[in-house]
């Protein structure tokens, strides 16, 4: 059997979800080279084995999105980046509407969290994404910036 949730990031049966990830992330304002840092540990440490694909597939969303937030190089507008960063903060932090330690259910929240960040910043992640992909298959771009990266991808 399979279950299917479809999330829009104002929605306002999120509301509550959405309350809680911007405390979260005012708590780490001005904190993100640490939070990236705390966030990729925290991933690192988890058994991928026991977490179910629902969950599973937003979390290992986590090292890229750290990335994305330290990456000086890559301008996206702070709205984008207040959503990215305050996903990492609900993550890293244990004691959220559903707490982490909760058998089963304890990150579904957090996949939640992570799932609605990248929705209300899609255009955003899409791009990041794209960048990867190319730096991927042009290693000697890595770092430039996002402008730069732009012009050489409409040529």
């Amino acid at each position: 059997m399979r279950i299917e949730l479809e999330l829009h990031p104002d929605d306002p049966g999120v509301a509550p979800l959405r309350s809680a990830w911007q405390r979260a992330a005012a708590r780490h304002t001005g904190r993100h080279a640490a939070l990236d840092h705390i966030a990729r540990e925290r991933y690192a440490a988890l058994p991928q084995e026991v977490l179910a694909p629902l969950v599973r597939e937003p979390l290992s969303m986590i090292p890229e999105l750290a990335k994305l937030l330290e990456a000086s190089h890559w301008d996206i507008p702070q709205a984008a980046r207040d959503e990215f960063a305050g996903a990492l903060a609900y993550f890293v932090d244990p004691n959220d509407l559903i707490p982490d330690d909760a058998e089963r259910v304890g990150l579904l929240d957090d996949a939640l969290v992570l799932r609605l960040a990248v929705a209300s910043a899609r255009h955003e992640w899409m791009a990041w994404r794209d960048y990867r992909d190319y730096v991927s298959a042009h290693p000697e771009d890595d770092g430039i910036d996002r402008d730069s990266w732009e012009k050489r991808r409409r040529e």
